[in-house]
C-alpha cells in the first residue's frame, strides 16, 4: 500500500485555495515504479482523486461519520453514475458508427 511521505496524517495534508491535487499526488507519495503503464497511470489518478477528495471534503475515507447504510448508499451513487456514463458512450458509438 502507498503511503504519503514522512507518514504524514490526514490533517498534514493541505486543504487551502491553493490546493492543486495533482502536485499532492506527485509530492505527497512516493515515485511509482511499476512495469504496467496501465497500472501506474491508474495508481496516479487515485492519488489524484484522493487529493481531490481531502479538498472537497476536509478528509480521507478513513472517516468514521457515515454509516454502513450510507456507505452503501455512496457506492450505490457511484454505481449508477458509472453506468450512466457507459450508456451514454455506448450510444455515442452506435450513433458515430450508423
Amino acid at each position: 500500500m502507498y503511503q504519503p511521505l514522512n507518514n504524514r496524517s490526514d490533517k498534514e495534508h493541505p486543504v487551502e485555495d491553493t490546493f492543486d491535487p495533482q502536485q499532492i499526488a506527485l509530492e505527497f507519495y512516493e515515485p511509482i515504479y511499476e512495469e504496467d503503464p496501465i497500472v501506474a497511470t491508474n495508481i496516479v489518478r487515485l492519488r489524484m482523486r484522493s487529493a481531490e477528495g481531502i479538498k472537497k471534503y476536509g478528509t480521507t475515507m478513513m472517516r468514521d461519520d457515515l454509516s454502513a447504510i450510507e456507505w452503501i448508499d455512496h457506492a450505490i451513487e457511484e454505481a449508477l453514475d458509472f453506468a450512466n456514463y457507459l450508456e451514454a458512450l455506448k450510444r455515442k458509438i452506435k450513433r458515430d458508427e450508423g
